[in-house]
């Protein structure tokens, strides 16, 4: 192999990895701030929403979650900062995404408040998470 194949080879490689982590990225769910997560998460899982189609949308779209029973749990407050909620039972659904740097990754955090088995509320958190 001469120097300009291993070029284009390596070119390939990493125009295929960008392609893939924007593929992987392109849900919007995966959005820039809690604010515009919830208007997915929302679109996706209505209030009034059974938990089980809740738990199989999010894990669908790469979240991990699990259900939380009468614990508080926080999310973005929309003037900025968090807001600290009080005790409830709750679907609690997480994914973690590279970042653009080699140093950081950005969470995505949604609470899915459940009563009688069904979507009442939802809170978000998103941050970003430095090596």
């Amino acid at each position: 192999m001469n120097g300009s194949t291993i070029a284009a080879i390596f070119f390939a490689a990493i125009v295929a990895a960008l392609a893939l982590v924007y593929w992987l990225r392109s849900d919007k769910i995966y959005a820039v701030d809690g604010a515009a997560t919830k208007v997915e998460v929302l679109r996706g899982i209505p209030i009034g929403s059974k938990v089980e189609f809740a738990r199989a949308t999010m894990e669908a779209k790469g979240f991990t979650c699990t259900m939380e029973y009468n614990k508080p749990y926080g999310g973005d407050d929309p003037v900025g900062g968090s807001q600290m909620y009080p005790a409830a039972d709750f679907l609690y659904c997480d994914s973690e995404r590279w970042a653009g740097s080699i140093f950081a990754s950005k969470r995505w955090q949604v609470i899915l408040v459940v009563e009688n088995a069904k979507v009442v509320s939802v809170a978000v958190g998103v941050s970003i998470n430095a090596l």
